[in-house]
């Protein structure tokens, strides 16, 4: 999975753009595979390490994962109330409980396995498309069509299995290919092909199990480049992967029977399929207008190529390639085809067959001119680059305001950098590939200067700042609010203390809680004679952008958070 000429079979061939060399930035092939993920590390990192933007289902693993370093059963996944969750295989639970042994129970801990993921599927993007295209430009270009994808970062900043899978399924497809062009594989293509998927069954479980039998198929019964079925076993890698695929859940029905069946084929079957046809219409209108979206600043240039500018005989390809090509589309279809089945659509299941379009459309982009390159590239560097503006002058009220903390003012210094150095670039046609990337990663920055003193310190933070400062010391802890809260709290305080829900009855009495965090609305259903009351945390649960303008506007952030806010508040019984 390196970027080499001996992974490549020959040596590569130097497109048109690289013996001309207008767009691409250096002059040699090993320069470069590290910058573009590296590059995204850099400039995501602040929003992705920090609970600015958090999604809802997260908690199912940090919680899961916390309990495993409370109790120290690290094969039963629980939920906050103590129930077993078996609705997901076991791989992301154990991902960040990992990090947590590693790096302490944090949200920057939480979520440093799905960032760095991010960095990783970018790099296995470049490295498989160099495989099939033997072509640098191509390996570059799918780097950044794959970076510029919103979907890329908001999976990266989750800690859910939408990012594992996607590395794994990629790492098998990636086999896969080594397996369709290859005339005798090398052995590491049967390992990345088989254990890739399995990897990928205990992470999401069916979905691994449908792409890595559709590729097999592919392999043997398509007409472009059949394999025989001989050809495609491998008895270790076999093995491997069928231990790797299903020693858990063997496991887990030995010592759960049947319940672990019931969730897990109830939620990856029977809540997810729908019969209904109007749905099934919705969600492939869905998938279209979502593929159109996040491939947009791609898709506007392929489109007038294909009037005029487009020149496929520049890159003609030979019958491996065109096979490959026709593999990826193949996935993408089947992508598809399963989307439209879905109970409820859900765009982030998009990722798993992202880094294969991107390959596809990096390819295709390739072909236009690079007058026209940079021609069409122009509208959205430019729509970048206002963004960004926007975004820096949200941070300058922020500045006079002194509302902004020294490191994200540091980071908005860093960002009007960035921004001079790209617009210089790309209105002297210098490289406006990179200008494209490099504006669209300042965005990330440039939005975390503009809203962390709206949204930031997290109420999981301010909750641990509060109970230190009160002195409260309770090792158990009742939690009476939004689950997604509770989960933030349970983080930021560590795997010293249990936070635990309160169910309907256990709130009559308190249940014996000597402390108990709640949001403002229960307080009327808690018996709170005898213990001191303070207010924890407020924050909005929801931003209005346009009350968010009239505040920094006055000047009345503060205020506006208060009048909206969603209120925490901690009881404790009085010494």
């Amino acid at each position: 999975m390196t970027f080499n000429n001996q992974d490549a079979g020959s040596l590569p061939r130097l497109s048109p753009f690289e013996k001309s060399r207008p767009f691409f930035p250096f002059h040699s092939f090993r320069q470069y595979p590290f910058l573009v993920p590296l590059l995204f590390l850099v400039f995501s990192a602040h929003i992705a390490l920090n609970y600015v933007y958090t999604h809802a289902d997260e908690r199912h693993y940090t919680d899961a994962a916390l309990t495993m370093q409370q109790t120290g059963d690290y094969l039963t996944p629980y939920t906050a109330d103590g129930e077993q969750r078996f609705k997901k295989p076991i791989l992301t639970y154990w991902l960040v409980t990992l990090s947590y042994h590693f790096f302490g129970v944090s949200h920057f801990s939480s979520r440093l396995p799905f960032w760095i993921g991010g960095a990783l599927l970018i790099y296995l993007t470049g490295s498989m498309a160099f495989y099939v295209f033997k072509d640098r430009w191509i390996s570059f270009c799918a780097m950044i069509v794959l970076l510029v994808n919103p979907l890329v970062f908001m999976s990266a900043s989750r800690s859910i299995p939408d990012m594992p899978l996607a590395i794994f399924m990629t790492v098998s497809a990636y086999g896969f290919l080594g397996l369709l062009l290859e005339e005798k594989p090398p052995a590491k293509y049967y390992w990345m092909a088989y254990c890739g998927a399995a990897l990928g069954f205990e992470t999401k479980g069916l979905p691994a199990a449908v792409f890595a039998s559709f590729s097999i198929a592919f392999l043997l019964f398509n007409p472009w480049r059949r394999k025989t079925f001989r050809s495609l076993v491998h008895v270790p890698s076999m093995l491997a992967g069928a231990a790797l695929a299903l020693s858990w859940y063997a496991t887990m029905y030995a010592l759960h029977g049947e319940f672990l069946l019931e969730q897990f084929f109830g939620d990856q079957v029977g809540r997810r399929v729908t019969g209904s046809s109007l749905q099934m219409l919705t969600n492939l209108v869905q998938f279209v207008l979502v593929f159109l979206l996040y491939f947009l600043p791609w898709l506007v240039p392929l489109f007038g190529g294909l009037r005029k500018g487009l020149q496929p005989g520049r890159f003609s390809l030979d019958p491996s390639a065109s096979a490959a090509s026709l593999f990826m589309l193949s996935w993408i279809v089947l992508s598809m085809v399963m989307s439209v089945f879905l109970s409820t659509f859900f765009d982030r299941y998009f990722l798993l067959v992202l880094p294969l379009a991107s390959v596809l459309i990096a390819y295709w982009f390739s072909t236009l001119s690079a007058d026209r390159q940079y021609r069409y590239l122009l509208p959205f560097s430019l729509l970048y680059a206002v963004l960004v503006i926007l975004f820096l002058s949200i941070g300058s009220y922020h500045v006079v305001n002194g509302a902004l903390q020294v490191p994200e003012a540091f980071m908005g210094s860093l960002v009007v950098l960035v921004l001079v150095v790209s617009m210089v670039m790309l209105f002297r046609k210098l490289r406006p590939l990179l200008s494209l990337m490099l504006l669209y990663l300042s965005l990330l920055p440039a939005a975390s200067v503009a809203l962390s003193p709206v949204v930031l310190p997290e109420v999981g933070y301010e909750t641990k700042a509060a109970l230190d400062t009160f002195g409260i010391r309770s090792e158990r802890i009742g939690f009476l609010g939004e689950p997604d809260v509770g989960a933030r709290i349970r983080t930021a305080l560590g795997r010293d203390r249990v936070v635990q829900p309160l169910s309907d009855k256990e709130r009559e009495g308190n249940a014996g809680f000597d402390c108990i965090i709640f949001e403002e609305r229960y307080a009327g259903k808690l018996s709170l004679e005898g213990y001191t009351v303070r207010e924890l945390s407020f924050f909005w649960k929801t931003i209005d952008p346009f009350e968010l303008i009239r505040a920094l506007h006055w000047n009345r952030v503060e205020e506006q958070k208060r009048k909206r806010a969603v209120k925490y508040f901690v009881a404790w019984k009085k010494e």
